[in-house]
């Protein structure tokens, strides 16, 4: 977490924080959202496989349906 926030900050984002928590990912996101207020929230997708995400869904997947902001999800 450390270095992509130093990498961020690199980059010239100003305003960055890290935040690190146990428990279902896709309901930990978007209460942090909801928490801070954020206007967007970019996240990776792996890609599962049509079975496996049609069994367990994705996170990406979860967060973007439930989420209230704009998501952006990056391949």
């Amino acid at each position: 977490l450390g270095s992509a926030r130093a990498e961020a900050k690199e980059a010239g984002v100003s305003d960055v924080s890290v935040l690190m928590a146990d428990g279902d990912p896709a309901a930990r996101i978007l209460a942090c959202a909801k928490d801070e207020k954020v206007d967007c929230i970019t996240m990776g997708c792996r890609g599962l496989s049509d079975i496996q995400a049609f069994l367990e869904g994705s996170v990406s997947r979860k967060v973007s349906n439930r989420a209230v902001c704009t998501t952006i999800a990056v391949r």
